[in-house]
């Protein structure tokens, strides 16, 4: 696989074609690790990746258990530690969340006990991540409150937002913006309906 190709097939390549490198990436809600194939080839030393969906987190890790590049971690994020039920999507649980969906949009197939935690609890050395990508079905603001200083450690944000919050109990995406303005990130994307939304951190914005 090239560079070219693989910055083709994630949302980072957002970054790569401006001219940055990356030269790690923290992945939280990364399901199988689909994505964490394009991450190395772009150059990652390190993919740092977060599943808590038992099925899912089960084929994370057949796929990259073995690789000395790829961490993994069975849990969740937030803003504080605590057990949750997280609600399980049908299908490949993609969808799976810990937030009643404003719209309920899909019938659970059941339900799953699981550990949230904050991340700078966890004794995780990140020292070759500059990325950081959160796609946490409404829990982004949670998540990210819960890397406390240790988000300052990172350049480049990719984080799941919606204009309106599809999850009772999400964060809008101004709401998002406005926190991470305060922590040090330029929004570098507009706000749509519900996609990415990216961020510099500001020694980089131009």
């Amino acid at each position: 696989m090239t560079f070219e190709e693989a910055q083709d097939r994630v949302k980072i390549g957002h970054f790569t074609r401006k001219g940055y490198k990356i030269r790690g990436v923290v992945h939280v809600g990364a399901n199988d690790g689909f994505e964490i194939q394009f991450y190395l080839a772009l150059g990652a030393e390190l993919v740092v990746a977060f599943e808590p969906l038992s099925s899912a987190s089960s084929k994370l890790f057949e796929n990259y258990g073995s690789d000395v590049r790829v961490e993994l971690f069975n849990c969740a994020l937030g803003d504080h530690e605590e057990w949750k039920e997280l609600t399980i999507a049908p299908g490949d649980g993609q969808g799976s969340t810990f937030l009643p969906e404003v719209a309920q949009s899909f019938k659970a197939t059941g339900t799953q006990s699981t550990l949230v935690r904050r991340f700078d609890s966890m004794g995780i050395d990140i020292a070759p991540c500059n990325t950081l990508v959160v796609d946490t079905q409404g829990m982004e603001l949670q998540v990210l409150k819960g890397f406390g200083e240790q988000l300052a450690h990172f350049d480049f944000l990719n984080i799941e937002c919606s204009r309106v919050p599809l999850y009772v109990g999400g964060a809008p995406a101004q709401e998002v913006i406005d926190y991470l303005a305060e922590q040090g990130f330029d929004q570098d994307s507009p706000i749509e309906d519900h996609d990415d939304i990216f961020f510099l951190a500001k020694r980089y914005a131009q």
